[in-house]
C-alpha cells in the first residue's frame, strides 16, 4: 500500500475516533476528505490507481452521487420559484457537502481503511465520551462543559449518537468470522454506553428510535433461531425497557402531554399564544402552517426559503417574535412538501429508494456487516426526521456523507 494511503487511513481512524468528542469533527473531517478526493481525480496517477482498486468508476457509482446530492440541487433550485431565494439559497449551502460523495468516496478508497479499526476507532470515542459523561453526573457538572468545542444542541449530538450507537450494535451481534470474541465485546459495551449517553441527553425522539432499529437489529439477527416462547421473552424484555424508561423519563412525557392538549384546546390557532412557545406545541404549530402550506402549493411547493415564521398568511408571524428562528418544520418529509411539492416528494423518495436498494438489499447476501450498516445508517436518519430535522445541519449531513461513502468504498475495494 502507497505511503500516502497509509496516512490517509490513519486519518479516518482518527475521525472516527473524535467524531463524537468534538463539534468541528464531522465538518472537517468531510471537508479533508473532500479534498483530498479532489486532488486524487486531478492526479492522472493516482486516480488510475483508484479506478484499479474499484474496477472502473461504475453507473452505479454515478446514480449513487446523484441520488445523494439530489438533496442540495433541487434546494438550489428552488431559487427560481422560492420567495426568498437569499434563504433558499442558504439553505442549499446547510447540504453543500452532499456534493462532496463522490470525493470523499475516492479518498477512502484511495486509503482503503479496515473497517474493522474504523469501528473499533468509533467504539473508544464512544467509552471516552460515556466516562466524561459519569464524571459529569457524579460531580453535578454541565454535561456539556466536558466536551471542548462542543455546542449545547442536545438534539445534535442525540443524532450522531443514535448512528454511531446502532452501528456499534451492528458490529457487535455480526457472524462474521474475522470478528474476535473480544472486538465484540469491546462493540457490545460501547453500543450500551451509546444508549446510556442517548438517555443522558433528554431526548425521547432519539432514544426510542434507537430503541426500534436495536430490536430491528436483534430480531433479523436471531430470525433462524426464535421460536414462540423465545420471541415472547424478546417481545416482553422489550416492553419492560419502554415500560422503564418512560417511568425513569416520566415528567418529560407528560409535560409533553399537557403540551399537546394545552396548544390543541386553544380556538384560534392563527392568532399566537403561549401554547407555543412549548417545545411541542412550537411542533404543531409549525405541523400547521406546514401542511398549510403544502396543501396551497401541492405540486412544487415553495421552494427552499421556507420558514416557519415567514408565514403570515397562515398566522406564523407571531412565532419569530417569541421563539428563536426555526429553519426548518420539525419533520424531514413535511419539509420536501412544503419546499419541493409533490414533485420533490417523489425524487426524494426514489433517491432513498435506490440508496437502499444498493446498499442494503443488493449487498445483504455476500457483504452482511456493510448492508446491515447501511440498513443502520438509512433506518437512523429516516426515525429521526419524522418529528425533527435529519439532514437540516451541517454536522448530520457531514456524517451522513462519511459514513455513506465508507461503506460504499468498503465495498467496491473488497469485490
Amino acid at each position: 500500500m502507497p505511503k500516502h494511503s497509509v496516512h490517509i487511513s490513519h486519518l479516518i481512524y482518527a475521525y472516527f475516533f473524535a467524531f463524537l468528542l468534538f463539534r468541528g469533527v464531522p465538518d472537517l473531517g468531510c471537508i479533508l476528505l473532500a479534498l483530498l478526493g479532489m486532488f486524487i481525480s486531478l492526479q492522472t496517477g493516482v486516480r488510475h490507481q483508484v479506478l484499479i482498486k474499484i474496477g472502473g468508476w461504475s453507473k452505479q457509482d454515478t446514480w449513487l452521487s446523484l441520488s445523494i446530492a439530489s438533496v442540495f440541487v433541487f434546494k438550489l433550485l428552488s431559487m427560481l420559484w422560492s420567495n426568498n431565494p437569499e434563504l433558499a439559497l442558504k439553505n442549499a449551502i446547510w447540504h453543500i457537502y452532499l456534493i462532496t460523495w463522490p470525493l470523499v468516496f475516492l479518498a477512502i478508497c484511495y486509503a482503503k481503511p479496515n473497517l474493522i479499526k474504523v469501528l473499533k476507532a468509533l467504539s473508544y470515542g464512544m467509552i471516552i465520551i460515556t466516562i466524561w459523561n459519569v464524571v459529569a453526573i457524579l460531580f453535578q457538572l454541565p454535561f456539556y462543559h466536558l466536551r471542548p468545542g462542543f455546542d449545547l444542541n442536545a438534539g445534535i449530538l442525540a443524532e450522531l449518537l443514535l448512528v454511531s450507537g446502532t452501528w456499534l450494535l451492528v458490529a457487535a451481534t455480526d457472524k462474521s468470522e474475522g470478528l474476535r470474541q473480544h472486538e465484540k465485546w469491546l462493540f457490545a459495551i460501547s453500543s450500551g454506553c451509546a444508549w446510556f449517553t442517548l438517555y443522558t441527553t433528554g431526548r425521547r425522539t432519539e432514544w426510542i428510535a434507537f430503541f426500534i432499529v436495536a430490536l430491528v437489529i436483534i430480531l433479523w439477527r436471531l430470525r433462524r433461531h426464535l421460536t414462540p416462547t423465545r420471541t415472547l421473552i424478546l417481545f416482553g424484555a422489550g416492553v419492560c425497557m419502554l415500560v422503564t424508561f418512560f417511568y425513569l423519563r416520566q415528567e418529560r412525557f407528560l409535560l409533553a402531554y399537557q403540551e399537546a392538549i394545552s396548544y390543541l384546546q386553544q380556538p384560534n390557532k392563527e392568532v399566537f399564544n403561549q401554547s407555543m412557545a412549548t417545545s411541542v406545541g412550537a411542533r404543531l404549530e409549525m405541523y400547521r402552517l406546514g401542511i398549510s402550506a403544502f396543501l396551497d402549493n401541492p405540486i412544487l411547493g415553495i421552494g427552499a426559503g421556507a420558514r416557519p415564521y415567514l408565514l403570515p398568511e397562515y398566522g406564523g408571524g407571531g412565532l419569530g417574535g417569541v421563539l428563536f428562528h426555526h429553519r426548518h418544520f420539525h419533520s424531514e418529509y413535511l419539509q420536501a412538501l412544503v419546499e419541493g411539492g409533490v414533485i420533490w416528494a417523489v425524487i426524494f423518495a426514489t433517491a432513498i429508494a435506490y440508496f437502499i436498494k444498493k446498499m442494503v438489499i443488493e449487498k445483504h447476501a455476500n457483504e452482511n456487516l456493510i448492508s446491515m450498516l447501511s440498513f443502520a445508517l438509512v433506518a437512523c436518519f429516516m426515525m429521526a426526521g419524522t418529528v425533527s430535522a435529519s439532514l437540516i445541519y451541517n454536522q448530520p449531513v457531514a456524517t451522513f456523507v462519511v459514513f455513506s461513502a465508507l461503506l460504499w468504498a468498503t465495498s467496491r475495494t473488497n469485490n
